[in-house]
């Protein structure tokens, strides 16, 4: 991580100084000023929120630090994908050239995840325990290839084969599996079964498809895990035996060693999948109970303010900084920092990053219905992945309707 940040910051969440110069210097006044009027009341109440979160820093005289810093990516988040977007919504862009790097890419990630699998070269503790779960921002691209396919599917075919199209689409959902993310299960089956059109020819193959992909991801939960710990977990508990008894300390702590060798591979992370729910996400959320339990009309309102940072003990044990700008909730976070007014701001320049150029409803119901789901449990707009599936997401949306477009066009003539 030192070689992208330093101390959690990010150095290309800085990039957008330089983009915004260029931006601005090759856009006409007359085009801006336009844009404000089609904005101006989204704008208008940004531009008060953000005026009156950096006034609190003056007036609560909150420190220049890290933390401070980490809570403008969201804002950097929105203005590097509105700059990307605008940049390249008149570009000539070939969709199957977008599949073909998609794919490249997806495949590499693959590969990666074996290599690391297999040779388990990290030393950071929650990685150590769980070597079989791979997750990145192209997760998210996959899982959006596979809602845009669920609705574009006619569309693809007519600029990359059917066989192309499939091993793109098998590829995206191996890379949606070794992600190992439950909240994926139901972010992807909501669209599937219930915003996709159903009938009587299609019923049954869906019943099928989703009992496979929720087998597919409880095997992946059960089996992986087991490999691992025969590749690796077994082995370290005999080294930590043998070092035990070479240095002749506890024999208690040497029985109990043997006792976990003993009873070989727990399924642990097949059985806390959909048990104690309730009791897993509690202690997720624990973070921000204090806060909650604080509440006044004027953090309900606005919230606490920028750089309000949320305790995570368990941390501590991975050598990490405990304090955090953010937890596994997007809703909890953003409601905290800037209560219901930047909650429902946030929400809705959300939506627009990912909807403008949607002209299916379904498709647009379907990634702002994964969105809104997926958000219950990771706050993305600080997750530095969220930049590649936001732009990639518009990019292949942009491209369709401009094949689309110059499709008819030659077809007119």
């Amino acid at each position: 991580m030192f070689i992208t940040s330093f101390k959690g910051i990010y150095f290309y969440d800085y990039y957008f100084f330089i983009i915004s110069v260029y931006y601005l210097q090759n856009t006409s006044l007359k085009y801006l000023k336009e844009l404000f009027l089609k904005n101006k009341f989204l704008i208008s109440f940004l531009s008060l929120l953000i005026i009156y979160q950096t006034s609190l820093v003056y007036i609560d005289n909150i420190l220049l630090n890290k933390y401070l810093l980490k809570d403008f990516r969201p804002f950097i988040l929105f203005f590097s994908v509105f700059i990307f977007i605008d940049t390249i919504k008149n570009i000539n862009i070939q969709i199957d050239q977008i599949l073909d790097v998609l794919l490249y890419t997806f495949i590499i990630k693959i590969i990666f995840f074996i290599i690391i699998f297999l040779i388990n070269p990290l030393e950071d503790p929650f990685y150590q325990n769980y070597l079989f779960r791979y997750r990145d921002g192209t997760t998210y691209v996959a899982a959006l290839l596979l809602l845009i396919y669920l609705f574009k599917k006619t569309t693809l075919l007519k600029y990359v084969s059917q066989s192309y199209l499939n091993l793109l689409i098998i590829i995206s959902i191996i890379l949606v599996l070794i992600a190992n993310l439950r909240i994926l299960l139901p972010a992807i089956l909501f669209t599937f079964l219930f915003i996709h059109k159903t009938n009587t020819k299609n019923a049954i193959l869906k019943v099928a498809c989703t009992i496979l992909y929720i087998g597919a991801f409880m095997g992946h939960s059960f089996f992986l895990p087991k490999i691992q710990y025969n590749l690796h977990g077994k082995e370290k508990i005999e080294l930590r035996i043998k070092n035990l008894e070479e240095r002749k300390l506890s024999t208690k702590r040497i029985n109990q060693e043997k006792k976990i060798l003993k009873k070989g591979y727990q399924p642990k992370r097949y059985n806390s999948l959909f048990n104690k729910i309730g009791q897993q996400l509690e202690t997720r959320f624990s973070p921000a109970m204090k806060d909650l339990s604080n509440l006044n009309a004027k953090k309900i309102v606005i919230g606490k303010g920028i750089g309000t940072t949320f305790k995570i003990p368990s941390f501590s044990y991975r050598g990490l900084d405990p304090n955090l700008n953010k937890i596994d909730s997007f809703y909890l976070t953003q409601f905290i920092k800037y209560g219901f007014v930047g909650l429902l701001l946030t929400l809705i320049l959300f939506k627009n990053s990912i909807c403008n150029y949607i002209t299916d409803n379904r498709l647009k119901l379907s990634i702002i219905s994964f969105y809104l789901i997926i958000m219950l449990v990771n706050s993305v707009l600080y997750q530095p992945g969220t930049i590649v599936h936001l732009a990639l997401l518009n990019l292949i949306i942009i491209s369709i309707n401009q094949q689309n477009i110059r499709r008819k066009e030659t077809t007119a003539e």
